[in-house]
């Protein structure tokens, strides 16, 4: 969309939405309701759920361990509600804009810019990461200010790049990227080796970069470890609901790598998960054809007929 546009909606929603709780699998109670939502009822019976295109959820033990607090074998909206698990994540949304037009440097499929979905940290985690890493600049060792994080207050944990047209009802998820857990694996490493290389003590080029010790540094790592499981199936989930929810849109495209690769100029290619295994889990299909709204711009429609075979992953919600 054009950056004007995307600032319109960010005004008009709030730089900074909500809390977003999310536990593994939290994604199949979510397409339940929608699903309801759908269909302007609030309930679902199995047999019903078995027979639509949400047939495959029924296996996800999220929804076994629901089942086995539902009578009758129907799901009501209530049961979706209360449906927590003990061990949940919470983040605090927030919206920024990417982009200006430069397609390959930007990574953007139009010449045109980009929604940005952030997973925040809480404020008890970035208290937390203050009193164990105590960063020695505002950017800190975690953070890459060239990316679409949020640059006052809380720190992004991940982001979800958003491209989207209200006039044919779609959008596409461009990108889903973390850098603050990548990083902090490259610092625990240099960390973990300058331990043992000089008995113990950390070196200035590390130090002048956090004050941490290197038992503090483990601890936070230690902390941090629990969100490596789960940050790429919340962020997906964050954006789907927030697609649907917010902009009230209900068809959603996903890249696939090679298409996504080539359609974007990217050379330094992303990690292959997140655009084959991570689309299928939340029940994306593959198709042939390219969204719309892409195919109406004249630049990404000469960019795409030079590609043989094409590859998008669809989502209807």
């Amino acid at each position: 969309m054009k950056k004007q546009e995307i600032q319109e909606i960010i005004d008009c929603l709030g730089s900074e939405r909500k809390i977003f709780r999310y536990h593994e699998g939290r994604y199949a109670l979510d397409y339940l309701g929608f699903e309801m939502q759908n269909r302007g009822v609030a309930s679902l019976s199995i047999a019903d759920l078995k027979r639509g295109q949400l047939s495959s959820l029924v296996e996800k033990s999220v929804i076994k361990n629901l089942l086995a607090h539902c009578g009758a074998g129907v799901i009501d909206k209530a049961h979706l509600d209360s449906c927590w698990e003990n061990k949940h994540f919470c983040w605090v949304l927030g919206m920024g804009i990417w982009g200006c037009g430069r397609v390959g440097l930007d990574q953007t499929s139009r010449r045109q810019s980009n929604l940005v979905l952030q997973l925040n940290f809480t404020q008890h985690h970035c208290q937390r990461y203050q009193k164990l890493i105590r960063p020695c600049n505002s950017l800190g060792p975690f953070e890459y200010r060239g990316h679409p994080i949020n640059t006052v207050g809380r720190k992004t944990m991940a982001w979800v790049r958003l491209d989207f047209d209200f006039d044919t009802g779609e959008a596409l998820i461009e990108e889903i990227q973390n850098d603050w857990l990548r990083r902090a694996k490259y610092w625990s490493q240099r960390v973990r080796l300058a331990e043992q290389q000089n008995g113990g003590k950390l070196p200035l080029s590390i130090t002048r970069n956090f004050g941490a010790s290197v038992k503090e540094f483990e601890t936070y790592m230690g902390e941090l470890a629990a969100y490596e499981k789960i940050w790429a199936e919340a962020s997906l989930a964050a954006a789907i609901d927030f697609i649907r929810q917010q902009l009230g849109l209900t068809t959603i495209y996903y890249h696939s790598f090679k298409t996504g690769c080539q359609v974007k100029n990217i050379y330094c290619q992303p990690p292959k998960s997140m655009y084959a295994s991570l689309p299928k889990k939340f029940l994306f299909k593959a198709i042939e054809q390219a969204p719309m709204f892409l195919l109406n711009d004249k630049g990404v429609a000469r960019r795409l007929k030079k590609i043989a075979c094409q590859q998008w992953f669809q989502l209807r919600v």
